[in-house]
């Protein structure tokens, strides 16, 4: 467990270390006449270079304290909320140390490229009013050859997993062509951002402003959306990976198991209030009651006493309608008779072990009447009673037994999606009848939903860090940006630009932002889910169903689009509050 809460910190501090750089960047660009005429002065590139990491593991180690206490302080509480807590607060001092140095060392180097580019400007030029254009659009070459390198790489490799049913191959073929898209933001983002930007116009001019404002400078925010991809496309491949598994799962149990819910005991008759109960069950399409006999079989050239399981079995009866609540499995039954034999399902372990063949004739006996039957292979007996069953049509059985009694409900779901709710219910209503149980694909159903839903939920919690962080970044990027903008949005002011149009244009400039972050997440997310799944399918030998579940991908998009809006809210908040004249005397 600590293992798997390490693996999504990594990834919240990937995250982080990504919102730091970006935030370092852009206070180091608003610096950038005052480290020129620092530099101009006699202080040299190393001594400034040294100021700023000073200031980065300042801000790291008080950042890295903070943390370290409001996560004792949560972890208290969780404690105590689960109940967990018996022996007093155990604080571990050398992992919290260790914690403290790596929120250190990450801040630190999260600042030194910004620093080291920073430096490397000439004093003379950095004292220019304006940065050259071509320097703040400028891509680095290397960067982009890496990138494309590492994507190619890593997507074959990743196809090779999938491809050759390797989990352990598509793993590592994956990350490396992440690690080339996070490297190609740079290049695919901006124009991603300048195409949703047309749309701006609509908007009047906060939206013509919104639009030019989130491409002034690419780099910037590419590096602000891309935290926003880590995030939700991590999220995203989570619920994709778990939905496509939970489809496949529910796939392969309707092939096994042809009926959703069995009540059923050990071939007795079930009480009128248990089949009344389940008729009324809600979450069930519809409900069939299966009559049902206790019979004895000799099997072709062998005495009862070599039957497997022993020589006592429950014979099932399928109704004429039993159609409407199964999902096949009754195809055999169709076949007409052979001679004076009617056709038997019988379990398929009978078959694999050699007791019977299909095509043989065995005799069961009810109540001193015998019947032979013609053995077939189904799935059917598998949903049947709690020992031994077989099944026949519902016309031989009523010949054999006439006043068989009710022994078994088969039922079907009319919401798979409501497998656990369903099993719920029908296990309260037995459980004062300790011989009957609920059978069926539906609490298999159940418990991989179960399953899946706590995974992917506790899941999805600890991700929710690293988008909640991506969040903060776009707020700092919004806020760093209102201080650079000071004069021109004052003159913006002073030209009749109202307040509101001014809130209103850093809000659409962090929707931009969040939404491209958020939807090229979401189709990253939905690509390596799949592969993900496929590749672990493809190795255990099943069939993959792919599964997309859209509303839950929908309030990702939601939830991310209206935090990104909404972190804007304080620093739009502040530089509306401005006047034009107090803004245009600032030097």
């Amino acid at each position: 467990l600590t293992t798997v809460l390490l693996g999504f910190a990594a990834i919240a501090l990937v995250v982080a270390g990504i919102v730091i750089a970006n935030t370092f960047t852009i206070l180091l660009t608003q610096r950038r006449r005052q480290i020129a005429l620092l530099r101009c002065v006699g202080a040299t590139g190393s001594q400034v270079r040294r100021e700023v990491i000073v200031e980065a593991s300042l801000i790291g180690g008080i950042g890295s304290l903070l943390g370290v206490g409001v996560g004792i302080g949560a972890g208290a509480i969780a404690a105590a909320v689960t109940g967990l807590d018996t022996g007093g607060l155990a604080v571990p001092v050398l992992p919290l140390v260790i914690v403290t140095v790596v929120g250190i060392l990450l801040t630190v180097g999260a600042a030194v490229l910004p620093a080291s580019r920073a430096m490397r400007v000439p004093p003379l030029v950095a004292l220019r009013p304006v940065a050259e254009p071509a320097a703040a659009r400028r891509t680095s070459r290397a960067r982009v050859v890496t990138g494309v390198v590492l994507v190619l790489l890593g997507g074959l490799v990743l196809a090779g997993g999938v491809l050759g049913s390797s989990l352990l191959m598509a793993l590592p073929g994956g990350a490396i062509s992440a690690v080339g898209v996070l490297l190609l933001t740079r290049s695919f983002l901006p124009p991603l951002l300048r195409l949703a930007g047309r749309a701006g116009p609509a908007a009047g001019v906060p939206g013509r402003l919104a639009a030019a404002n989130a491409v002034r400078n690419p780099g910037r925010a590419a590096a602000t959306s891309a935290a926003l991809v880590v995030g939700v496309g991590l999220i995203v491949m989570l619920q994709v990976a778990a939905a496509s598994v939970g489809a496949s799962v529910d796939r392969a149990m309707a092939d096994r198991y042809p009926v959703d819910v069995s009540v059923a005991g050990d071939g007795t008759p079930l009480p009128a209030s248990v089949v009344t109960g389940v008729r009324g069950t809600e979450g069930l399409a519809g409900t069939i009651s299966v009559p049902g006999a206790h019979a004895a079989v000799s099997l072709p050239g062998a005495g009862a006493g070599q039957l497997p399981g022993g020589d006592g079995v429950t014979l099932l009866g399928a109704p004429a309608d039993a159609a409407a609540v199964l999902r096949g499995g009754l195809e055999a039954l169709d076949q007409p008779a052979t001679g004076a034999a009617p056709p038997i399902l019988v379990p398929a372990w009978w078959l694999d072990g050699g007791a019977v063949q299909v095509g043989d004739r065995i005799t069961l006996t009810v109540a001193g009447h015998s019947q032979q039957f013609t053995v077939h292979a189904g799935r059917l007996p598998e949903a049947g009673t709690t020992g031994i069953s077989l099944v026949t049509t519902g016309a031989a059985l009523g010949a054999l037994a006439p006043s068989a009694p009710t022994v078994v409900i088969w039922a079907a779901l009319a919401d798979t999606d409501d497998a656990a709710g369903v099993t719920s219910a029908l296990n309260s209503l037995v459980a004062g009848h300790p011989d009957i149980y609920v059978q069926g694909s539906a609490s298999e159903r159940a418990a991989v939903q179960s399953v899946l839903g706590t995974v992917t939920t506790v899941a999805t919690g600890l991700l929710a860090v690293a988008v909640v962080i991506a969040i903060v970044g776009i707020g700092n990027t919004i806020g760093l940006s209102v201080v650079e903008r000071t004069r021109e949005s004052a003159l913006l002011r002073a030209l009749g630009l109202r307040r509101g149009q001014l809130r209103a244009t850093l809000a659409l400039e962090a929707l931009l932002l969040a939404l491209i972050g958020a939807v090229v997440g979401i189709v990253l997310g939905l690509i390596y889910g799949w592969a993900g799944a496929a590749a672990t399918f493809n190795e255990i030998g099943r069939v993959l169903v792919f599964s997309v579940p859209w509303g839950s991908v929908g309030l990702v998009l939601l939830v991310a689009v209206a935090a990104g809006v909404l972190a804007s809210a304080l620093p739009a908040r502040r530089a509306a509050r401005a006047t034009p004249v107090e803004a245009l005397a600032e030097e």
